[in-house]
């Protein structure tokens, strides 16, 4: 009779929890299926520190780049109507480059 094995790991890139030191890491599983048998074999990955630091901000990161990889396009779009909108009302105010100088006076001044 052939034994089924069942292993179960969690998270699927998820933030880490958990307070066990010795488990607190990323992995992944590499399964070797020969004629012999079924070997596996856990990957570690690069992984936080246990300090309280070191996971909110490796939380913090991976939320942050989730959301620009995910919001790319969006973020751009918003970043060009702005610099626009911008440089409209800029051109509006100052008529004439009599008018820009002007900002930069203080500058000049002794």
């Amino acid at each position: 009779m052939e034994t089924l094995h069942i292993i179960i790991t969690g998270g699927a890139g998820a933030e880490l929890a958990g307070t066990d030191k010795k488990h607190y890491f990323y992995h992944y599983l590499k399964v070797n299926v020969t004629k012999k048998g079924i070997n596996y074999e856990l990957i570690k990955l690069h992984s936080p520190d246990y300090n309280i630091f070191d996971r909110v901000f490796w939380a913090l990161w991976i939320y942050l780049y989730a959301f620009i990889s995910i919001n790319a396009w969006s973020i751009i779009i918003v970043i060009g109507l702005t610099y626009t909108l911008i440089m409209f009302i800029y051109s509006e105010h100052f008529k004439n480059f009599k008018d820009f100088i002007y900002l930069f006076r203080w500058k000049n001044k002794k």
